[in-house]
């Protein structure tokens, strides 16, 4: 308020206490309209939300191999790969969300795709030796 008045000191009447009244009434009425404003907009958004929306992907209770992928990735992995695969965006709109071009989100995708898949794939030898040292222990059972 007092910002106001100081900008607008030339504009100062003789009698300043009306007028400085008048500028902290009108910063107020500002104020009570930006609040209203908000709340009506957190209403909406609030009433319009999708089921599930509140769920963030790293706490997604799912415990498939993707997932615990993902959740091995760094956060910026798991936010491109989300914008494209979650969110359904393609490179330009979710560049336009990280505020970095358009090239530059498709060089970030590609490493995180390709994080993504050295994880899974070293997820699947150890599945695949974990399930060769099960039938080997079975075998060795059998055989007594």
């Amino acid at each position: 308020m007092f910002v106001l008045a100081w900008r607008r000191l030339d504009a100062a009447p003789d009698d300043a206490l009306p007028w400085l009244l008048a500028i902290a009434r009108g910063v107020l009425a500002n104020r009570r309209r930006g609040d209203a404003r908000q709340r009506a907009l957190h209403d909406r958004l609030a009433a319009s939300a999708v089921p599930g929306d509140e769920l963030e992907p790293e706490e997604f209770s799912g415990d498939s191999d993707v997932m615990r992928g993902l959740r091995s990735l760094s956060r910026l992995d798991q936010e491109v790969l989300l914008l494209v695969a979650w969110d359904g965006l393609d490179r330009i709109q979710a560049a336009r969300v990280l505020g970095i071009t358009p090239g530059l989100f498709s060089v970030r995708l590609h490493r995180a795709r390709r994080r993504l898949e050295r994880v899974l794939s070293s997820q699947e030898t150890a599945a695949e030796q974990h399930a060769r040292q099960t039938q080997a222990t079975e075998v060795s059972f059998d055989e007594r």
